[in-house]
């Protein structure tokens, strides 16, 4: 009988997979912004000497790992947001805020050489679906908030899947470091690669970043799901997107258009 640590991850069952990539929760590890400042570097480095230094427009430590205090699964998400035209960047510096690629401007496909030669895995990517400017839709949430599934899955972990305000449009690629045949790395990263925008993760990010209370009862939410949903990813999603769509809300009424401006809360 065939292990599946023998296997190669694109080879294991859903099943397997979820198995080998248990739903795990820690405490808040004060390492995590070190995990976050050496990937941003070398992310930072490498798309500079690939010749798309330019085109960074912002990047932040996002989902759970970026709360002090809160209990998470030990996965450092990275939001990366790029410049759709980089020649045009002093254009960009008011703008709609939708994330939809304009025409003529460099696709997200444009970065996946540079980002598997530093080592990340690509696990998904959505093309775009155009909105009006404006509709609430633009906004997309992922991270560890959406439960993040496991490598080979439809959606990749971090994938936008129950996100708060129902986005599922505007083009968006999501790597991966740190899954293994054996199990999980001692560092585990996901990394969100969209154009520049208004997302919801900055807004939820901050909003549990000083409502404390809010953060504990997320933090009691997601113990008291571990035992039903350990090896259920989906299920640990849906379950916390209730919570997840109500503070964001929030979040959104009391930091109104705080990422509407490229350089605000630059790499944070």
């Amino acid at each position: 009988m065939v292990n599946a640590h023998d296997k190669e991850l694109s080879q294991l069952s859903l099943a397997e997979l979820w198995q080998l990539f248990p739903i795990i929760l820690e405490e808040y590890n004060p390492e995590y912004p070190r995990w976050y400042e050496d990937e941003s570097r070398a992310l930072t480095a490498g798309l500079d000497q690939a010749g798309l230094g330019k085109a960074l427009a912002r990047m932040n430590h996002v989902g759970s790992t970026a709360i002090p205090g809160l209990v998470s699964k030990p996965t450092v998400d990275i939001l990366l947001e790029v410049h759709q035209n980089p020649g045009r960047i002093s254009e960009e510096t008011h703008f709609q805020g939708n994330g939809h690629q304009q025409p003529g401007c460099i696709g997200l496909d444009r970065f996946r050489p540079a980002l598997e030669s530093l080592g990340w895995t690509l696990m998904s990517e959505q093309r775009d679906n155009p909105v009006q400017p404006g509709d609430e839709k633009n906004r997309g949430e992922g991270t560890e908030e959406s439960g993040g599934n496991a490598p080979g899955e439809g959606e990749a972990p971090g994938d936008a899947r129950g996100n708060p305000s129902g986005s599922d449009t505007g083009p968006r690629m999501v790597f991966n470091k740190g899954y293994t045949p054996q199990g999980y790395a001692p560092r585990v990263f996901h990394l969100h690669l969209r154009y520049l925008g208004d997302w919801n993760e900055l807004y939820f990010r901050d909003y549990l970043r000083v409502h404390p209370d809010i953060a504990r009862r997320y933090g009691d939410l997601k113990r008291s799901l571990l035992a039903e949903f350990r090896h259920n990813r989906d299920g640990y999603t849906e379950a916390k997107t209730e919570f997840i769509q109500t503070h964001t809300r929030r979040a959104l009424e009391e930091y109104s258009g705080r990422y509407s401006s490229p350089g605000l809360y630059l790499n944070k």
